[in-house]
């Protein structure tokens, strides 16, 4: 196996770009199936742990943290995660790459520059990703946006 317990890259692996790191934003809403506690484990070792789970095993809310996602053949992406827009100076937004989000409302996007404040611009501009439980009701807003989404099981043994 590639991977020790915790998830990491072995050593021998390579990262893609040593310039700045494309930026994700992943929703606030420690509601949702995807948040900055979780995020990490997903996209970096390819497992699911809800938000809850997640701070069980130690994850605490960083302002910006760092993965490494394998792609192929033992190459890494390097990406910087944020849950907040405000987080980014006015030069991160030219390395803003996907924004995620847990639902229609239009509130997660407050304090968002003008130029990317509404729904059609973010998702004009950005890869859309909507990761929410397959128990939840799809969010009509979400639907009319241009966005891809998938479901993941809060049970553990459907993952």
């Amino acid at each position: 196996s590639g991977k020790s317990d915790s998830g990491s890259s072995k050593a021998t692996d390579s990262v893609v770009d040593s310039g700045p790191a494309p930026i994700l934003i992943v929703p606030t809403d420690a509601r949702g199936a995807l948040t900055i506690f979780n995020v990490k484990n997903l996209l970096e070792a390819g497992r699911f742990k809800t938000t809850a789970e997640a701070k069980a095993a130690g994850a605490r809310r960083e302002r910006r943290l760092t993965l490494n996602r394998p792609i192929r053949g033992g190459v890494v992406k390097r990406y910087e995660v944020v849950d907040s827009a405000r987080a980014l100076s006015k030069s991160d937004w030219s390395r803003v790459v996907a924004v995620f989000v847990s639902s229609g409302k239009l509130y997660q996007f407050n304090g968002w520059p003008k130029d990317v404040a509404t729904p059609v611009q973010i998702f004009s501009k950005f890869a859309g990703f909507n990761v929410r439980f397959s128990d939840e009701v799809p969010d009509p807003a979400i639907k009319s946006w241009k966005v891809t989404t998938f479901d993941i099981s809060k049970n553990p043994d459907k993952r």
